[in-house]
């Protein structure tokens, strides 16, 4: 029988959580979904946020004006805050958890 909440040991190098089941073996197959996440919202994120710069430093005038503080308005927002407040509404699922960490990280 596996013993709940055990002690990090060689058996179980992160212990175990309430269930018994080792908690490293669960980060090794948690690692490609999470690489998976960060890069997406990486390359995303630069491609949207190059994307709208150059639009905006290349029309310039009052498109780049209103473009600033749209930009402003999203920077002043807590991303983590505004992260969360997404993904609630949009459900669970790695495809959602991309979009709501987008929606903050575009800007920056």
């Amino acid at each position: 029988m596996m013993a709940s909440f055990e002690a990090p040991s060689l058996q179980h190098l992160f212990g175990t959580d309430n269930l018994g089941r080792d908690i490293f073996s669960r980060c090794v197959v948690a690692a490609p979904i999470d690489a998976e996440i960060g890069f997406s919202i990486v390359i995303i994120s630069v491609l949207i946020g190059t994307f709208l710069g150059s639009c905006s430093g290349y029309i310039g005038g009052k498109f780049d004006e209103a473009f600033m503080r749209i930009t402003d308005v999203f920077i002043a927002v807590p991303t983590l805050v505004l992260a969360v407040v997404v993904a609630v509404a949009l459900g669970p699922g790695v495809e959602h958890v991309i979009e709501a960490n987008l929606v903050g990280w575009w800007p920056v």
